[in-house]
């Protein structure tokens, strides 16, 4: 009864999955530079190219550094992947970070912003790519140019100009 409870489970289980279905996961993490210098709140997707591999996200945190997760849990199967980097801003500056971007309600603030990658790594991009080995491993990102304009901030709203009071009625 046993074997025979083993072979079921095995049968089960897909070519990179788990026991529970889900993918096997190698820690990947790195740093995302813009000519040399650490860049904090590029947000780095990972999107597969062969069968087999997960959507992985992350966000380059203090001194650049990211760490990609599939679903809340830290790793990325091992394959190739197609990058992207995005580093968008509101116009009053504030980062768009990974989390407003897969909110299911965009806040209005992040829905005014402008993406400062540029082409050659941001969304969209065909040419940026990576390799993750079968143990996993640190992946580096080196911008090699500058970030594109920001978004001009909102111009302060002119007031009309005020009505003379009105006088009060004598009687």
């Amino acid at each position: 009864m046993a074997i025979m409870a083993s072979i079921v489970f095995f049968a089960g289980c897909k070519s990179g999955e788990e026991s529970n279905g889900l993918p096997k996961l190698k820690p990947v993490s790195g740093t995302i530079t813009l000519n040399g210098k650490p860049l904090e709140g590029v947000v780095i997707s990972f999107l597969p190219t062969a069968e087999g591999g997960t959507m992985t996200v992350g966000q380059s945190r203090e001194e650049g550094k990211y760490k990609l997760s599939y679903l809340g849990m830290l790793g990325c199967v091992p394959g190739q992947y197609q990058v992207m980097l995005s580093y968008k801003t509101t116009p009053e500056g504030k980062l768009v970070t990974l989390e407003m971007q897969s909110a299911l309600v965009m806040p209005k603030e992040a829905t005014q912003a402008v993406e400062r990658m540029p082409k050659d790594y941001g969304p969209g991009n065909k040419t940026l790519t990576a390799t993750v080995p079968p143990e996993g491993g640190e992946i580096n990102f080196d911008i090699k140019s500058e970030l594109l304009p920001a978004a001009e901030p909102p111009k302060a709203e002119e007031k009309p100009a005020s009505s003379p009071a009105a006088e009060p009625v004598k009687k």
